[in-house]
């Protein structure tokens, strides 16, 4: 699969879900994982991603 990476090294959206980076989750509950872009296009533009934990 393209772009699929290793369990050793996963992808920046599973690093988040699982709170091991420096971003702070906006909500985070067993369904859905929200943070702020790095670069918002909008003032207000999070990221709603589903946990694959």
């Amino acid at each position: 699969m393209a772009g699929a990476t290793s369990p050793s090294s996963p992808c920046i959206f599973c690093q988040i879900a699982r709170n091991s980076t420096s971003t702070t989750l906006l909500h985070s509950d067993d369904k859905v994982v929200a943070f702020q872009d790095i670069k918002p296009a909008a003032f207000r533009h999070p990221h709603v991603a589903t946990p694959l934990i």
